[in-house]
């Protein structure tokens, strides 16, 4: 994976990131297999972790009486940092 994810990074046109990352994303499969874990289901697992602290800044920011869709990329980061800050208990396999 180290590889496939230098080779993303060396790649020049969209053409060849396109290319790339997906040669990086079969070997991130490929990695989940070799684990027995599906890799599927392992990736909706963590959208939605990533949309429940999404959510979770959205109620950050509006409880500061900030809108999320107002607020530029660098802060709604911050929101979501705090949000996964807060969650709490083990994570999740």
């Amino acid at each position: 994976m180290r590889d496939e994810l230098a080779e993303v990074e060396a790649a020049d046109t969209p053409e060849q990131r396109f290319a790339e990352l997906g040669d990086l994303l079969f070997a991130v499969v490929n990695v989940a297999r070799k684990l027995h874990v599906d890799p599927e289901l392992a990736l909706r697992s963590a959208s939605d972790r990533f949309r429940g602290r999404v959510d979770a800044g959205v109620e950050l920011a509006a409880s500061e009486g900030r809108s999320w869709n107002d607020l530029p990329p660098d802060e709604q980061l911050i929101y979501y940092a705090r949000a996964r800050l807060n969650e709490g208990g083990p994570r999740q396999p």
